[in-house]
């Protein structure tokens, strides 16, 4: 029960993710046709923000190893994400560039928060 109070906008962040992620896409407003590959920037900026919270609540006692293993959750979580798209939906398919996109605004988040002085010098 206490990972759930401690983490309840990390699960927040993920259900929406979820929620996002298999719904009918035409049941939400289409950037990709004024934007070039606009969906794998939106890929790249959910992971990116939902690293944030999970480096946000996990503030007070993070490591650079424990950032590296925290990591892996939004990571393992957009894989299944992209797993469930091509099982349960009929609208949409996972592949490969939208997981590599996630992966990439995870690793963008993790760089940030190791190389940017301000960010490192309080968290780690």
């Amino acid at each position: 029960m206490n990972y759930i109070k401690k983490y309840h906008l990390s699960i927040l962040t993920a259900l929406l993710i979820a929620f996002i992620s298999l719904i009918n896409p035409n049941k939400m407003p289409d950037v990709s046709r004024s934007i070039t590959h606009a969906d794998k920037i939106v890929h790249a900026g959910i992971y990116f923000f939902f690293m944030a919270v999970i480096i946000y609540e996990s503030r007070t006692n993070l490591t650079k190893s424990k950032l590296w293993l925290l990591s892996l959750i939004p990571v393992l979580f957009g894989a299944i994400m992209e797993l469930s798209q091509g099982m349960f939906t009929v609208c949409r398919s996972g592949n490969i560039p939208d997981l590599l996109a996630n992966v990439f605004g995870i690793l963008i988040c993790v760089i940030i928060c190791l190389y940017y002085r301000p960010i490192s010098k309080k968290i780690l």
